[in-house]
C-alpha cells in the first residue's frame, strides 16, 4: 500500500485541526512551508558554495520573522517549526564554510561574520520602526526573542577576541537604542493622562467664541492698549507655548495624534488667521480715520479768507460747528495711532497682516507731522471765523 511522505502527513494533520486556523496558525504555517522548501533544496547545496548558501539564508530568515511574529510559541506546531528552522540554518551554516579554516581564533569565523550581519539587518528595521510601533507587545516581544537569540550565539565567542567585540560593540549599540526607545514609550505612557487632560483644555480654550475680538470706534486709550496686550498675549506668549505643548504630544505615541494635529492646524492656521483678520480690521480703521482726519485738515487749509465761496463751504449755517468737530475727530485718530503705534510695537497703516514675514513694510507715518497739520487747521479754521464776522 502506497505511503505518503510524513511531511504530508503532517500538513494534512495541521490542516485538520479542531476549530479555523488563527492569523497566528497561518504565521507558523507559512514560515513551515518556506522551511520545507529549503530542507528540499539543502541536500543539493554544495560545499563551499557560500554564495548559494547566503541566498538560502536570506530566504529562511523570512521564514524566522514569521515565527517571531506568532504571539503564542508554546503550540507545538510552532516549537516544530522553529527547531527544523535552527536545525537547517546550522546545517546551511556549515556547508557555506566547507572546508575552510577559521580566518582568526579558535572559532567559527563564517557564523560570526554570519551573526553580525543578522544583528546589522535587524537593526536597520528597527530604525525603521515609529514609536507608535513599540506599543504593539507583540511585536517587541519579537524584538527581545531577536536579542535573546543574538546573545546566546555571541556567548558561543571567545569574548577577548577582536572580531567578536566588534560584533558584541554592535549588539550592545542596538541593545542600547532599543532600551531608550522603550523608554521613551514608557515616559509617553505615563505622560499620557496629563497630555490628554491638556488637550481639552486647549480644545475648550480655543473654542471660536474666545477668539479677541473686533473693535467699535470710536477708539479710546484705555479700550487700544487692553486690545493690544490681548492680541499680543495670544501671539507672543499663549500660541507658541501651546504649539510647542502640541510638538510635544506628537512625539508621544500614546496620545491620540489624530487629536493633536487637529488641534496643531486649528492653532498654526485657522486660529492665527482669525487674529490676523481681526488685527487688520482694527488696524485699518486707524489709519481711516487718520487719513479721513488729515484730508479734512488739508481741506480747512485750502479755504481762502479772501475767496467768499472758498469761506461759505466751511461757514455756512451750521458748517463751522460740523468742521470744527471733524477737526477733532481728526485731533483724536492721530492720538489713538500714537496709542495703537505704541501698543502694538507697529503702525496703524494700511496692508497685510503684521505676521506676514514676505510683506513689505510700509513707512512708519510721522505722527507729530499729521498732529501738527490738524492743528494748523484748527487754528486756520477759527481765523476764518474771525475775519467773516
Amino acid at each position: 500500500m502506497h505511503r505518503r511522505p510524513a511531511v504530508l502527513l503532517a500538513l494534512l494533520a495541521l490542516l485538520f485541526l479542531p476549530g479555523s486556523a488563527s492569523a497566528q496558525d497561518s504565521l507558523t504555517l507559512k514560515a513551515l512551508a518556506r522551511i520545507e522548501q529549503y530542507e528540499r533544496l539543502e541536500p543539493g547545496l554544495e560545499e563551499g558554495d557560500a554564495k548559494t548558501a547566503a541566498l538560502y539564508l536570506n530566504q529562511i530568515a523570512w521564514a524566522k520573522k514569521r515565527l517571531d511574529a506568532v504571539s503564542d510559541q508554546s503550540e507545538a506546531t510552532w516549537q516544530d517549526a522553529n527547531r527544523r528552522y535552527l536545525a537547517l540554518r546550522e546545517k546551511i551554516e556549515k556547508k557555506a564554510r566547507g572546508n575552510a579554516p577559521p580566518v582568526t581564533g579558535d572559532y567559527d569565523y563564517a557564523k560570526l561574520v554570519q551573526l553580525n550581519k543578522e544583528i546589522a539587518n535587524a537593526l536597520s528595521n528597527f530604525q525603521l520602526l515609529s514609536p507608535k510601533h513599540l506599543l504593539d507587545a507583540s511585536r517587541v516581544r519579537g524584538i527581545e526573542r531577536d536579542f535573546l537569540d543574538f546573545d546566546s550565539r555571541l556567548a558561543e565567542f571567545p569574548a577577548e577576541d577582536e572580531n567578536v567585540k566588534i560584533v558584541a560593540g554592535n549588539l550592545a549599540g542596538f541593545h542600547r537604542l532599543f532600551d531608550a526607545s522603550m523608554e521613551k514609550v514608557r515616559a509617553g505612557r505615563d505622560a499620557k493622562g496629563g497630555m490628554d487632560a491638556k488637550l481639552e483644555e486647549l480644545r475648550a480654550k480655543y473654542e471660536s467664541k474666545n477668539t479677541p475680538g473686533n473693535l467699535v470706534p470710536p477708539f479710546e486709550e484705555q479700550q487700544l492698549r487692553a486690545w493690544a496686550l490681548e492680541m499680543k498675549r495670544w501671539r507672543e506668549r499663549e500660541i507658541p507655548a501651546d504649539l510647542a505643548f502640541l510638538s510635544e504630544a506628537a512625539n508621544n505615541p500614546a496620545v491620540n495624534q489624530q487629536a493633536v494635529n487637529s488641534l496643531y492646524h486649528w492653532l498654526s492656521g485657522t486660529w492665527k488667521r482669525r487674529l490676523d483678520e481681526v488685527e487688520k480690521q482694527v488696524r485699518e480703521r486707524v489709519a481711516s480715520d487718520v487719513q479721513i482726519g488729515q484730508e479734512v485738515a488739508q481741506f480747512i487749509l485750502d479755504t481762502d479768507p479772501a475767496n467768499r465761496s472758498h469761506v461759505l463751504r466751511i461757514l455756512s449755517k451750521g458748517r463751522f460747528d460740523e468742521n470744527m468737530q471733524r477737526l477733532q475727530d481728526a485731533r483724536h485718530a492721530v492720538a489713538m495711532a500714537r496709542v495703537y503705534d505704541d501698543a502694538m510695537g507697529s503702525p496703524a497703516v494700511f496692508g497685510p497682516t503684521i505676521t506676514d514675514p514676505s510683506a513689505p513694510r510700509p513707512p512708519k507715518p510721522d505722527r507729530e507731522a499729521q498732529a501738527q497739520l490738524v492743528e494748523r487747521a484748527i487754528v486756520h479754521l477759527e481765523a476764518v471765523v474771525e475775519q467773516a464776522l
